[in-house]
């Protein structure tokens, strides 16, 4: 498992994983936690869009993918999680 926490620009600031996580969990998690904060939204919201037929979505960088969450404060995103 790895876990990546970006702020509201996507940018890291903070990372950890177990031992023997996959190699691909490293930037997987960071691009989950960048969605999340870049589109203000859960991934699983553009995971969703794209089943239910909104494939164009497939075309931003974004990991459309569940598992990225919004970090937030006030009513506003601070940062994201995966």
């Amino acid at each position: 498992m790895a876990i990546a926490v970006v702020d509201n620009h996507g940018f890291l600031g903070y990372y950890e994983r177990m031992d023997d996580t996959q190699t691909a969990s490293v930037q997987i998690a960071l691009d989950k936690a960048k969605t999340a904060a870049c589109l203000r939204r859960p991934t699983k919201a553009l995971e969703d869009a794209i089943v239910k037929g909104r494939v164009v979505l497939m075309s931003i960088a974004a990991s459309p993918v569940e598992g990225g969450l919004p970090i937030m404060s006030g009513g506003k995103v601070i940062g994201g999680i995966a």
